[in-house]
């Protein structure tokens, strides 16, 4: 399995302006990141993707955005996993 999620964080890296990925189990214990995710915040993620489950729990998993000026971090669940994908924003055009 290890290998699978190997692949899977490789194949995530590459997608356009992905600077980061992490993914955690149920408990938020990192299964691997790439980037510039880290480790450390792999509870806190999954704590987050927790809590917006319990606005509407009747509902799938929610994906939550977490943007900041030059960066968004995608937070969603899938399956016993909770997954952050850290992207370099756009510029603005004016």
């Amino acid at each position: 399995m290890e290998a699978k999620m190997d692949s899977i964080l490789d194949a995530m890296m590459q997608r356009d302006q992905v600077t980061g990925v992490l993914i955690a189990d149920n408990q938020g214990l990192s299964c691997g990141t790439r980037g510039m995710a880290h480790s450390q915040a792999s509870g806190l993620i999954t704590e987050i993707s927790h809590q917006a489950a319990k606005i509407h729990p009747n509902l799938d998993a929610p994906v939550v955005i977490l943007e900041s000026e030059n960066t968004s971090v995608t937070i969603s669940k899938y399956g016993p996993h909770t997954g952050a994908i850290y992207k370099k924003k756009s510029p603005s055009k004016k």
